[in-house]
């Protein structure tokens, strides 16, 4: 009886169209349209409008972005610490070279710098086929295998640069296996310096796929729409939460792509 007497207030409650849901640190009401169905067995089944998932009406999670600023600028102290114990003269150099974010035109750079060390690690793992060795195929059907068992042993000690050569062994499959090389040469091109052994043209490859749902089904999770263009590109309309492998030479988006009637890619 008390069973029921609870699935009744729940049911008015519903009704109005009030759900309250709580969070540790306070409630929050949101509105969402429900209805209920039931023979008043208990048996209670909860149908919920599309309208509720719609994004313009339901609202969507954005985490801020950092606040990087510039951190000589910010941090105080240093700069307090170099004007007491430098020269004044002195100290207008240093400074100069410390605060370093305008060209000769006076228009803010920000620049990605890279070490010397990072950009000799691109050059190993091209000399090393960490990359090549899959696509070589010395070893017909186990070349795949040899190139996996060199990149485990070469991971720990790689300074996480097995992260771009995995991006650009990504890219490159992804050439091979479409078939368009010798209907898109500029794929044909890129195929080959993916893949080379030659480090003064090897390109590494980024690839933007994750957006704000994120999680491990990349596709569910995909919004970005592709509309294709006249002269054969694609204009890209989306919101990509991060890349990987910033400094590559070429990289690879993932969206759904718009048919002329407007629908996209299903899932």
């Amino acid at each position: 009886m008390q069973q029921q007497r609870a699935l009744l207030l729940a049911k008015r409650f519903l009704s109005n169209g009030r759900v309250s849901r709580f969070s540790s640190s306070r409630a929050v009401s949101t509105t969402t349209q429900c209805r209920w169905s039931g023979d008043g067995d208990g048996k209670e089944e909860q149908k919920v409008s599309p309208d509720s998932f719609q994004r313009a009406k339901r609202g969507a999670f954005f985490q801020p972005r950092p606040q990087l600023y510039n951190t000589f600028v910010e941090d105080v102290f240093l700069r307090q610490y170099l004007q007491r114990v430098m020269p004044v003269e002195v100290c207008e150099e240093v400074f100069a070279d410390l605060e370093r974010k305008y060209n000769a035109w006076g228009e803010k750079v920000d620049e990605l710098v890279t070490s010397s060390a990072w950009r000799t690690l691109h050059d190993i793992a091209a000399e090393e086929g960490m990359v090549a060795i899959a696509y070589e195929r010395k070893h017909a059907q186990w070349s795949r295998l040899h190139q996996v068992a060199k990149t485990i042993l070469w991971g720990p000690s790689s300074a996480l640069y097995s992260c771009p050569i995995a991006m650009t062994d990504g890219a490159a499959m992804l050439i091979e296996s479409s078939g368009l090389t010798q209907e898109l040469p500029q794929l044909g091109k890129a195929f080959a310096r993916l893949t080379t052994r030659d480090p003064t043209n090897f390109w590494t490859s980024g690839q933007w796929m994750t957006e704000r749902r994120g999680g491990s089904d990349v596709g569910q999770s995909t919004d970005t729409v592709a509309v294709p263009q006249e002269d054969g590109s694609y204009r890209l309309y989306g919101y990509k939460w991060f890349t990987s492998a910033t400094d590559a030479d070429i990289a690879f988006t993932l969206a759904r792509v718009q048919d002329p009637q407007g629908l996209v890619t299903p899932v």
